[in-house]
C-alpha cells in the first residue's frame, strides 16, 4: 500500500529465477504498447532483436542494463498513468487469436504440474491438453463480452500480458468454465461503483485522511523486490492499533483505500516491474506479517476489517498472492492453523507459511528476498524499517510529523503530551481527527522559565453519526520555535478518543503559502506582545485571556496530582491504588459498625438480665 520505492535497491533477476531463461526470450510475446499500434500479435521482434544483438543471451544483457538505469517512479509521476491503464481498452487485446498450444502448453510430460503445484500449475507453458481447450473458450468468450468484463479480466491493466491474466482466472476456479465466467460476472458488479471512480487513484482521497497518518497507526511497507521480482510488504500487526484508526477513517473510506491500494499502489509496482524486465510475467506479490506484540483485542478488531478486504481479492484479483508468511506467532497460533489447513484447498494452504522462532524467519526471508533487500532489522543490510517508516509518516514538505492518539478516559482527567522546536525557521502547525461526540478541549501552553503561558484553546467535536467521515480541525495558528509546548486535553462531557497530529515545516519552505505566513505572524504577534507591527502595539485577545480564567481550576488539578492526571494507563490500571483504598476504607468502616451493634446488643442483654432480677 506504499509508494515510497529505492530505485537502488532493485536487481534484476538471477540466472537461478523460474523465469529467466535465455533460451525462451525469444518467444516472448510482444510488448504492450507496440501491440496496441498493430492489433496483430508479431513474435518475431524479439527474435529480430537478438539477432541483433549477436545471441539471446546478449540480448537479455541489453535488457538487463536498461534496466540498471530506470528509476522507480514516484506516486504522483505514476498515479495519472496507472489510472489510464487500468482503464485503457482492453478491447484491443482480444482482437486477435489467442496464443497457440506451442506458447501455452507443456511440451513434454515432465512440465505438466498438478492443481497442488504451487509453482507452475495453470501458468502459461505448464497447461495440459484439457486446459489448453478450456483457455480457448475462456478467450473467445471474453472477445463476445462488453468492456467492463474485459477489464475486470484485467485487474491491473493491459500491461499484464493477456494469456497470464486469463490464466489467473481459470487457476481460481480450477480451469472450470462455467465458474469462471460465473466469477467474472460476479467481480464486474462488485467493482462496478468503484471502477466510475477509477478505483480510487488518489489514495489519501479515498481513506479521508493523509496516508502519512494512517500508516503512523497502521504501520504496512512496501519494502522492495523478491529474488523473483515479486513487490513484497511487511505489516506490523503487533504495533497496528485498529481502535485509534476508527477516529480517522471510517469502513467504507478504508474499502476505498483497499482498491486504491490493490489497483493503484501494487499495480505500480508490478507494472513498473514488467516494463523494466521483460521476463516478469506473474503480477503476484508477497506479504509478510510480523505479530509480535500483538494483542488478542487486535486480533479480534481486525477480523471484520480483513473479511472485506480478502473478498475483494478472492473475487477481483484472484490469483495476486505469491507468499503470505507470518512470523513471530504465538505458539497457540500454528497449533490452530495445522488444524485449518487441513479444511482448506492444498494449493492455498501452500502458499501460506507460520515461522515463529527467530532464526527460521530470517533464514526462509533471506532464501526468499535476499540479504540485500532484507531490512537489517529482518536480518539483511538494507536500511531498517524504521527508517522507512519514518519517511512514510510524514508528509514530503514536512520536517518531520508526530501523530498521537488521545483517549480522555472521564470528564476530570487530563491528557497531555510534549512538544518541542528546535529553532526559530520551524513552525508546526496542528490538527486534530475525531469520531468522538464528546467536546475535547484543547489547550497549547507555552512552558518558559518564569510561567506558563497559554497559546491557543480549540473545541473538537464530532457533530455527525460515525458512518459519516470523521471531523478534522486545524488550528487557527502555527506554533512558533523556539520553544516547549504542552498540549493538554480534557474532555467535561465524558469519555472521547481523538488524533492529535502535528506538523513541523521549515518557515522558509512555506512562505509563499499565503494561510501559513500569516498564522507565523500571528504566533509571533502572541509571543511578543511588546513588538509593534504596521505602528500598532498588539493587544492580547480577550477570548484568550477569559479561557485562561476558565482553566485555572484544570491546571490547579493537574497541579496537585500531577502523577494521576499524566497518566496514560488503561482506566482500572491507573485508578487502582485509589480502587484498593476506597475498598479498604469501606471495609474498616463496616468492622466498625459491627463491632458497635455486637457490643450494644451485649450491653442491651445485660441491662434487660439485670431489669429481670430487680423485678424478682
Amino acid at each position: 500500500s506504499f509508494q515510497h520505492c529505492n530505485a537502488d535497491s532493485i536487481q534484476t533477476i538471477p540466472s537461478s529465477s523460474p523465469y529467466h531463461d535465455s533460451n525462451n526470450l525469444i518467444e516472448e510475446r510482444t510488448p504492450t504498447k507496440q501491440r496496441k499500434q498493430d492489433s496483430t500479435p508479431n513474435n518475431s521482434d524479439l527474435t529480430d532483436a537478438s539477432k541483433k544483438s549477436g545471441s539471446p543471451k546478449k540480448f537479455f544483457k541489453a535488457i538487463q542494463f536498461s534496466y540498471d538505469q530506470f528509476e522507480e517512479p514516484t506516486e504522483n509521476s505514476c498515479s495519472s498513468d496507472s489510472a489510464a491503464s487500468i482503464v485503457a481498452d482492453a478491447g484491443t487485446i482480444f482482437q486477435s487469436k489467442p496464443k497457440s498450444s506451442h506458447d501455452l502448453m507443456a511440451q513434454n510430460s515432465f512440465q505438466v504440474s498438478t492443481p497442488g503445484s504451487l509453482e507452475h500449475w495453470g501458468y502459461p507453458g505448464h497447461l495440459s491438453q484439457h486446459e489448453y481447450e478450456v483457455y480457448v473458450q475462456f478467450y473467445k468468450e471474453a472477445c463476445r463480452r462488453n468492456e467492463a468484463f474485459q477489464q475486470t479480466i484485467f485487474s491491473f491493466g493491459t500491461d499484464e500480458a493477456e494469456e497470464y491474466a486469463l490464466c489467473r482466472w481459470l487457476r481460481a476456479r480450477k480451469f472450470d468454465l462455467k465458474r469462471v465466467i460465473q466469477m467474472v460476472e460476479e467481480a464486474t458488479e462488485y467493482r462496478a461503483e468503484a471502477a466510475k471512480q477509477g478505483l480510487f487513484p488518489d489514495g489519501s482521497k479515498a481513506l479521508g485522511v493523509e496516508k502519512s497518518i494512517f500508516f503512523a497507526i497502521y504501520p504496512e511497507l512496501f519494502i522492495g523486490y523478491t529474488k523473483h521480482g515479486y513487490p513484497f510488504y511487511i505489516t506490523k500487526a503487533g504495533e497496528a492499533d485498529l481502535k485509534t484508526m476508527w477516529c480517522i477513517t471510517t469502513m467504507k473510506s478504508l474499502t476505498n483505500f483497499h482498491w486504491h491500494c490493490m489497483a493503484h499502489a501494487l499495480g505500480d509496482k508490478l507494472r513498473h516491474r514488467a516494463s523494466v524486465d521483460p521476463s516478469f510475467r506473474r503480477f503476484e506479490a508477497i506479504s509478510i506479517v510480523d505479530l509480535e506484540g500483538i494483542s488478542l483485542a487486535n486480533a479480534m478488531e481486525a477480523v471484520n476489517v480483513l473479511k472485506e478486504f480478502t473478498s475483494i481479492d478472492q473475487l477481483c484479483f484472484p490469483e495476486t498472492l505469491h507468499r503470505f508468511i507470518i512470523i513471530n506467532s504465538p505458539p497457540a497460533f500454528a497449533a490452530v492453523w495445522r488444524i485449518i489447513r487441513t479444511l482448506i484447498d492444498p494449493r492455498t494452504a501452500n502458499k501460506v507459511e507460520i515461522l515463529a522462532r527467530k532464526p527460521a524467519w530470517q533464514s526462509r526471508l533471506i532464501d526468499l528476498v535476499g540479504s540485500q533487500q532484507l531490512p537489517s532489522d529482518y536480518g539483511g543490510t538494507a536500511p531498517p524499517v524504521t527508517e522507512t517508516f519514518e519517511k512514510l509518516t510524514r508528509d514530503e514538505d514536512a520536517l518531520r510529523q508526530v501523530t498521537h492518539p488521545i483517549f480522555v478516559r472521564s470528564a476530570w482527567s487530563v491528557v497531555t503530551h510534549n512538544l518541542s522546536l528546535n529553532n526559530e525557521y520551524e513552525v508546526m502547525e496542528l490538527t486534530v481527527v475525531t469520531h468522538s461526540p464528546k467536546s475535547g478541549t484543547f489547550t497549547i501552553i507555552e512552558r518558559r522559565d518564569s510561567e506558563d503561558t497559554v497559546v491557543q484553546v480549540v473545541e473538537v467535536k464530532h457533530s455527525g453519526t460515525q458512518e459519516e467521515s470523521p471531523t478534522r480541525v486545524t488550528f487557527p495558528d502555527l506554533l512558533q520555535g523556539p520553544g516547549n509546548f504542552q498540549v493538554r486535553v480534557n474532555c467535561s462531557e465524558g469519555q472521547g478518543a481523538f488524533v492529535f497530529v502535528g506538523k513541523v515545516y521549515d518557515r522558509n519552505t512555506i512562505a509563499h503559502h499565503h494561510r501559513m505566513a500569516a498564522c507565523v505572524v500571528k504566533a509571533a504577534e502572541r509571543r511578543y506582545s511588546n513588538v509593534t507591527l504596521d505602528s500598532q502595539q498588539v493587544e492580547p485577545e480577550p477570548a484568550v485571556e477569559e479561557r485562561q480564567h476558565d482553566l485555572k481550576g484544570v491546571i490547579s488539578l493537574h497541579s496537585l496530582f500531577p502523577q494521576l492526571m499524566d497518566d496514560q494507563r488503561p482506566g482500572f490500571i491507573r485508578l487502582k491504588p485509589t480502587i484498593i483504598m476506597v475498598f479498604t476504607f469501606f471495609a474498616l468502616l463496616m468492622i466498625h459498625d459491627y463491632l458497635l451493634l455486637w457490643m450494644i446488643s451485649q450491653r442491651g442483654s445485660y441491662l434487660l438480665n439485670s431489669l429481670k432480677d430487680l423485678d424478682q
